[in-house]
């Protein structure tokens, strides 16, 4: 096509196009350098919130000095259209590479780690992305890779969402909060989504899935995160709680930083694994939460496989288990009332509802066994305890129902 005019830029070629604007390879007249522009739509440039809005973040997004984000060149209007000049890049989005697979473990955590050192950066300036997806990565042909859309995403959805009360995000990657409407997300909204976005990397497909936008949402907000190790042969199982700690459904039990969630991902194909195991197909957090570090000393100091960090063959609990103290309480009341029942002749209410409690001792003992597996030892052995105690007492009413009868034994 023909070249356009767009003031000291000429438009060379197309290079993308999407619902926010277009995306041109062009020819700076003044720099006389070979740029990549962003024209933003119509409707957004006409919008006066957007925006003062876009101003303000694109001056911030021009802030960030790190190597792992496409420099801003300029910005601001022409001819009525709001655009950013930057970086062209040579190579392809990371959408386009997992296109035709997903990656090996080692590129896997490169990748992100060199996204995880733009968000730190962006995160230390008060500078939140909130759309991190494979579209927005960039990686030129040493794998290198680039965040892209700092500022301009953010301002689109806030705007969106102020309006409409929806946001315009990619809801494949969005963290839970986001999608209670506008709050106090802060940039642990970005760790979720980085999370997602290494899950994609290992197994070549989003965590969740859902035919409809209602069902994608409720997965973000309910489903466990799912385990890569469990969706594709050869992920180390180490991995997969370093996905279930980023993903994790409240902020405060996710990484705190994005080099913690880079960190704990480089370590964990290092930790020797535990035998194979038929496991859930969710995965499980670290019950360990880890604080915030730097990233050399969180690459120091993660727990190996089979300390409390790394529960992989737990099923999940999001509740503590209060049942085996129950059970126990339960069965110790009832297992003194046989006595009385005999020597004071109580009434037969107060029998049968002692005998309940010593059925509940044994039914709650039981089902908390079932429930707490080999996570405590002490509230396992507060049902054990129950569930002996309820089945002493049963025993001892059928001896309190013979003696009361006058009945004998032996």
């Amino acid at each position: 096509m023909d070249e356009v005019e767009f003031g000291r830029y000429r438009l060379l070629s197309l290079l993308g196009e999407g619902g926010m604007g277009e995306v041109w390879r062009a020819h700076d007249t003044v720099t006389d350098r070979v740029v990549a522009i962003k024209v933003l739509s119509a409707r957004l440039s006409k919008d006066a919130e957007f925006q003062r809005r876009f101003r303000r973040e694109a001056h911030a997004a021009a802030r960030l000095e790190t190597p792992h984000v496409v420099p801003i060149y300029d910005y601001g209007e022409i001819d009525g259209r709001l655009f950013v000049c930057m970086r062209l890049v040579n190579g392809r989005d990371l959408a386009a590479v997992l296109a035709d697979g997903p990656l090996e473990v080692p590129r896997a955590v490169r990748i992100i780690g060199q996204v995880a050192e733009a968000l730190h950066a962006a995160h230390e300036i008060g500078l939140i992305h909130r759309d991190i997806k494979p579209s927005n990565i960039l990686l030129d042909d040493r794998d290198f890779a680039y965040l892209i859309d700092f500022g301009i995403a953010r301002v689109a959805d806030d705007t969106r969402m102020t309006k409409t009360g929806n946001t315009i995000g990619t809801f494949a990657y969005i963290a839970p909060e986001r999608l209670d409407g506008p709050g106090d997300e802060d940039a642990r909204v970005d760790i979720y989504s980085l999370a997602c976005v290494l899950y994609e990397c290992l197994t070549g497909e989003p965590p969740f899935t859902a035919e409809t936008m209602p069902r994608l949402m409720m997965a973000h907000l309910h489903t466990p995160p799912p385990r890569p190790s469990a969706t594709r042969a050869g992920v180390p199982p180490t991995l997969d709680a370093v996905i279930a700690k980023g993903m994790a459904k409240e902020p405060d039990r996710r990484y705190q930083t994005a080099p913690e969630l880079a960190a704990a991902a480089q370590l964990a194909p290092t930790v020797p694994t535990a035998e194979p195991t038929v496991g859930p197909r969710y995965a499980i957090e670290p019950t360990v939460p880890a604080r915030s570090r730097p990233l050399a000393q969180s690459v120091a100091h993660k727990a190996p496989l089979g300390h409390p960090g790394y529960p992989i063959e737990q099923p999940p609990a999001f509740r503590k288990n209060r049942l085996a103290p129950a059970s126990l309480i339960a069965s110790l009341v009832s297992a003194a009332l046989p006595i009385f029942v005999v020597l004071f002749r109580l009434p037969t209410p107060l029998f049968l509802a002692s005998l309940v409690g010593a059925l509940a001792g044994v039914v709650l003992g039981a089902i908390a066994l079932r429930q707490i597996g080999r996570t405590s030892q002490s509230r396992r052995g507060m049902a054990i305890a129950g569930v002996t105690t309820g089945a002493i007492t049963l025993l001892g009413y059928v001896i309190a129902v013979v003696l009361a009868g006058g009945g004998a034994i032996g």
